[in-house]
């Protein structure tokens, strides 16, 4: 009997998708190190319950804005899911993520997925 995550067959989880949780209120004002984790927290939970799991990833990122380089940390949370709850459920994330980019005063959030069953090395970024 073959596994279910036996990609790159086809078959198993292929859908990843991955959400960039921001170190700062507003463009440039940090936040606190346990705010930055509360929003990474939130944003897991959800994909938890939509996806069935998810992975935390530490990273820097930085931007041009306004002829200045800004540069924060980043909290990366990540799930690999199958087409059909990635289907049914990628409009749920979206709004979520709408939702926290209001709350969270961001001018924007960034989210990217991708299907690794097509080998497409990238697939969709979106800034929302």
């Amino acid at each position: 009997m073959p596994n279910k995550h036996d990609w790159p067959k086809g078959k198993g989880m292929p859908i990843r998708c991955r959400v960039y949780i921001p170190s700062t209120q507003g463009m440039t004002q940090r936040i606190p190190v346990y705010i930055h984790r509360k929003r990474a927290k939130e944003v897991e939970k959800k994909m938890i319950s939509l996806f069935g799991g998810s992975t935390k990833i530490k990273s820097q990122g930085s931007w041009f804005e306004a002829g200045v380089t800004v540069s924060e940390p980043i909290l990366l949370v990540e799930s690999y899911t199958t087409r059909e709850k990635w289907n049914r459920n990628d409009k749920k994330l979206k709004a979520f993520l709408q939702q926290k980019k209001k709350e969270w005063e961001q001018k924007s959030l960034s989210m990217e997925w991708e299907d690794l069953g097509k080998n497409l090395q990238y697939e969709g970024m979106r800034f929302l």
